[in-house]
C-alpha cells in the first residue's frame, strides 16, 4: 500500500492541504509566530491524514 504511486500523491496531498488548513487557523486566530504556526502546522497535517486512513481501515470490517 505504501509504494502505490496513487497512494503516495494523495497522502502527500491530503497531508498539505490539512497542513494549510491548520496553519491558516492557527496564522488567523492565534497571536504565534509564522515559523511556530508552521512547525505545529505540518506534523498535524499528516496526523489528520493517518487517523483518517487509521479509521478507515478499522472500520472495513464485516458486519457482525
Amino acid at each position: 500500500m505504501w509504494k502505490d504511486p496513487v497512494f503516495l500523491a494523495t497522502f502527500i496531498g491530503s497531508s498539505l492541504l490539512f497542513a494549510g488548513l491548520c496553519f491558516g487557523f492557527l496564522h488567523m486566530l492565534t497571536a504565534m509566530p509564522l515559523w511556530a504556526s508552521v512547525l505545529i502546522a505540518l506534523p498535524s497535517g499528516v496526523l489528520v491524514f493517518l487517523l483518517l486512513l487509521w479509521l478507515q481501515i478499522c472500520s472495513d470490517a464485516p458486519q457482525r
